[in-house]
């Protein structure tokens, strides 16, 4: 797995760097814009099993939507990046919003990971392949 990893590494160029960066900003800056619909629609599924990539399912889209709609982004900041194989690599963001409290509006931070997968020769930000998502997409 290290050989395929090396491997790997070595034939990424900067355009694959550019292009995982343009994918997570756009995504969270629709996501400040309020424009959720439009964000989560630049989320996949990679099925392994099937070696398929497809949008994200209607549950999982509701998920999010709700998740963004009582957490909406403030302001975010990209905190990590690394490429390890064409199906395990990270993309992690750290964003802020505005809760609102009894006491008045608490700044809050939190973090959201994704893994860019490079498949057919292009990049897709995606998510864990469940009906739920997984503790670690969304910290």
């Amino acid at each position: 797995k290290e050989e395929q990893s090396i491997e790997f590494q070595n034939s990424l160029t900067e355009g694959d760097t550019l292009e995982v960066l343009r994918q997570g900003n756009k995504f969270m800056d629709l996501l400040k814009a309020k424009e959720t619909n439009d964000a989560l629609s630049m989320l996949y599924e990679y099925d392994k099993s099937k070696d398929e990539m497809k949008p994200i399912g209607e549950g999982t889209r509701e998920q999010f939507t709700a998740r963004f709609r009582m957490f909406p982004v403030d302001m975010y900041l990209l905190q990590s990046y690394s490429f390890i194989l064409p199906t395990q690599n990270q993309l992690k963001y750290n964003m802020q919003f505005t809760m609102k409290t009894i006491n008045g509006d608490d700044k809050c931070v939190t973090a959201i990971m994704f893994n860019p997968v490079k498949f057919d020769g292009k990049w897709y930000l995606t998510i864990p392949l469940h009906n739920d998502i997984k503790q670690d997409s969304i910290q």
